[in-house]
């Protein structure tokens, strides 16, 4: 014994252990491999009572295990026919073919021994001779579905093939050239079903009235599971009503339509009420909420002005569209905010002492169905006095009717969107004169006077700015044509004003600048005026002097962004006669004045 399983010995005997465990120990160890001899009688005898129990339990299990195998092979095993069996064999024939069972194949007299749905037939006096077997007629043969037939040939039959197989013209089984329905390779498949790789399956959509399977996604053919087709009516549709082979209807909404105002339909039949328009958009075009873009549009006494429908305070509702303008001055005279409706207000409209009023009409043509038109305008000591979208008209172009034009004195005022236009005419009683005021001018224009004193606007003391405007076409027999500006005023010509085709029997067919007035000129353009050829001339612009001792200059400042350019003087002995004149007079010209 090694010192290895000596040392393992010794701790089994020290320690408290079964003695089974310590046999088996000992039973291993080559020189006391004999040591059970040693035991007890009573030991040895359990021990081997042991041993035949187990090989009793081994032996009963493994009879039963070979009983279920055999069980199991009787089952499994199918015999194959007599005409498989006896093919190329005679006599009596029992294999794993037969099942273990004894098939006759008849005389072994024939050499070679007959082939399959052959058998051997034996004379008394002649050597035997293969002939169809009768017993083997309808039995399997070769390959699948090929069975023998009465005069002894191995090929399928009409019937014979397996399910969902044809029988072909050599005698063997092939796939079905149409679908099967189950059983059957049929060239169609029966009402409503589909061959699917090659096999009758049900309609997944549905059936028509000629049992033809439709996919059931469309509104004349709707339906699912191989059902009957339904026809879908407006406002349903095929899967509307988010059920895939339904008729049905999914309502939309205002808002996922982006509709805000207005009926609007759901799409289904029902109709929507999306809401209503109000300022800054009040119009209601295709159920969206737009700003308006015609009085028409806010319906009757209001007015669209800046894309919002305002109610007027003060309307015109005669067939001519002409009203006194009493009613209109009585509203100016309280102050606040005035909208004037559409329509030819006549006669005197005085504004005085009113700390703020706003005008707001209805546009600044000439027609009074759709613009506001007045006669005669003063304001006179109005702190704020703005007015938008009004027109000055007045009797240029026929006789004088009555006072006309525009006059504002010791007041702030802003006009906006305006239009003085056809003042006069001449020695009538006609103002376009802004006096001691404040005022700015913006997107207006000046057109069309014929008067004494200047002809588009006098400007006497104060300041004017003028934005975007333009002062065209205007006559006077003094001067100042287009504009004048005297007693110490200041104008400011702005952003793209346009002084053009303005006429002066005087000095300055464009502008004129009296003693201590100044004009300035920034981004404007003054062209296309006429002066008469003299003393005071000036075709665009005329900067005099006062009478005082010593004289006060005028001034005119052009900015290098503006242009005086094309403006001519004529002799009034030939008014056909012209020649290039654009500045002139003993005044102050800081820029560039003609070419």
């Amino acid at each position: 014994m090694d010192a290895r399983r000596f040392d393992a010995l010794t701790r089994l005997i020290s320690i408290r252990d079964s003695r089974r465990t310590v046999l088996g120990f000992l039973a291993a160890l080559p020189l006391l491999s004999r040591l059970p001899g040693w035991l007890s009688p009573e030991e040895a005898a359990a021990k081997d009572r042991r041993r035949r129990r187990k090989g009793r339990q081994k032996k009963r299990r493994n009879k039963a295990k070979g009983k279920r195998q055999r069980q199991r092979n009787r089952h499994a095993c199918k015999p194959k026919g007599k005409a498989v069996v006896c093919a190329g064999t005679c006599g009596a024939v029992k294999s794993r073919q037969t099942c273990g069972k004894t098939v006759d194949c008849g005389s072994c007299a024939c050499d070679p021994p007959c082939a399959v749905c052959f058998t051997c037939q034996a004379g008394p006096n002649t050597p035997g001779t293969c002939v169809p077997d009768p017993d083997q007629a309808g039995a399997p043969c070769g390959s699948p579905g090929q069975v023998c037939a009465s005069d002894g040939t191995c090929a399928c039959s009409a019937n014979s093939c397996p399910a969902c197989e044809e029988c072909g013209d050599d005698g063997a089984c092939a796939g079905c050239s149409g679908c099967c329905d189950g059983e059957t390779c049929v060239a169609a498949c029966p009402a409503c079903t589909l061959c699917d790789d090659k096999q009758c399956v049900p309609c997944p959509g549905c059936c028509d009235g000629s049992g033809v399977c439709q996919d059931g996604d469309t509104n004349a053919a709707c339906g699912k599971d191989g059902g009957v087709c339904e026809v879908c009516t407006a406002p349903e549709t095929c899967g509307g009503g988010d059920e895939a082979g339904m008729c049905g209807c999914t309502p939309t909404t205002c808002a996922a339509e982006g509709k805000n105002c207005g009926q609007f339909s759901d799409g289904c039949g029902t109709m929507l009420d999306c809401g209503s328009c109000s300022n800054p958009t009040p119009v209601c075009a295709s159920n969206i909420c737009t700003a308006c873009t015609t009085h028409a549009e806010c319906g009757q006494d209001a007015i669209c002005a800046d894309g919002s429908c305002l109610a007027c305070d003060i309307t015109c509702g005669t067939t001519d569209h002409t009203c006194d303008a009493a009613a209109l001055e009585t509203a100016l005279a309280s102050g606040g905010a005035v909208v004037v409706c559409p329509g030819l207000y006549t006669g005197r409209i005085s504004v005085k002492n009113v700390a703020s009023v706003t005008m707001l009409g209805g546009g600044q043509g000439d027609d009074p169905t759709s613009s506001t038109v007045l006669r005669y305008l003063e304001v006179t000591n109005v702190a704020a006095f703005a007015m938008s979208h009004v027109r000055i008209q007045g009797f240029a172009r026929t006789n004088c009717v009555a006072d006309n034009g525009i006059y504002i004195e010791d007041s702030g005022a802003t006009l906006t969107d305006c239009a003085i236009a056809d003042i006069g005419p001449k020695f009538c009683t006609a103002f376009s004169t802004l006096r001691d005021s404040i005022v700015e001018m913006v997107d207006c224009l000046v057109t069309g006077s014929y008067l004494y004193g200047s002809g588009g606007l006098h400007i006497s003391g104060g300041r004017l700015t003028l934005r975007r405007s333009s002062i065209k076409s205007n006559y006077t027999l003094d001067n100042g044509g287009g504009l004048s500006a005297t007693d110490g005023a200041l104008v400011e010509i702005l952003d793209g004003t346009a002084i053009t085709e303005n006429r002066a029997e005087g000095g300055g067919g464009g502008i004129n600048v009296g003693g201590g007035a100044e004009v300035r000129l920034h981004g404007s353009t003054v062209t296309g005026n006429q002066a008469r050829k003299g003393a005071d001339e000036g075709g665009g612009i005329y900067v005099g002097k006062t009478t005082d001792t010593p004289p006060v200059l005028g001034k005119a400042i052009i900015s290098a962004d503006s242009s005086v350019t094309g403006n001519v003087i004529f002799d009034v002995s030939d008014p056909n006669h012209t020649e290039p004149n654009n500045c002139a007079g003993p005044g102050t010209i800081d820029g560039i004045c003609g070419p």
